[in-house]
């Protein structure tokens, strides 16, 4: 059996760039733009810089919203790729993917689907490059419940009403912290 393109080249998000960016740590591409590093850890760096750039932070955060731009030539177009990301993150396809723990089984799904092996990278260097990554773009703590983009379903009136609440709650505080004090007197 031969090694997977993803193990050989140290980019385990699979990531093609026609020009590539100046990622760190990278050696080259081969001629369809997939491109080389020169270890793993910057390879799941970049992987992971991308997969916030692109897609997260711009509220494209969903297997179905995802996948056909992240793999378009590949298992992204009959939705495969899209229901395995689901199935191993055990959410639907058009469920927001959003907390530090789903972007981090997102980013492990994606390496399982695009390598074909399991664990093909340790977790030791896909965490190591999630942290390196994380000193570049804003992707959520994984020691804490942190999420990034968009809250799902969230409106301007929704906000508008969050604000009132924040504002009335704010206001009753202060008066009663007023009264509080008036009394102490």
């Amino acid at each position: 059996m031969s090694t997977p393109l993803t193990i050989a080249t140290n980019n385990p998000f699979a990531l093609i760039q026609k020009p590539a960016d100046a990622w760190v740590g990278l050696t080259g591409s081969k001629p369809n733009g997939f491109l080389i590093f020169d270890t793993a850890t910057n390879g799941a760096r970049a992987g992971w810089i991308n997969l916030y750039n692109a897609y997260l932070s711009k509220g494209i955060n969903t297997p179905n919203t995802i996948i056909p731009i992240y793999a378009p030539d590949g298992g992204g177009r009959d939705g495969a790729y899209s229901k395995f990301i689901a199935q191993r993150l055990n959410i639907t396809t058009d469920t927001p993917i959003i907390t530090a723990k789903q972007i981090w089984e997102l980013g492990r799904a994606i390496i399982r689907f695009e390598s074909g092996v399991e664990n093909s990278i340790p977790d030791a260097q896909l965490l190591e490059g999630y942290k390196l990554a994380q000193q570049r773009v804003k992707l959520p703590d994984l020691n804490r419940q942190g999420t990034v983009g968009p809250v799902p379903g969230d409106t301007d009136e929704k906000k508008k009403k969050r604000t009132i609440i924040l504002l009335s709650l704010t206001g009753l505080a202060l008066f009663g912290l007023l009264l509080w004090t008036k009394n102490k007197r």
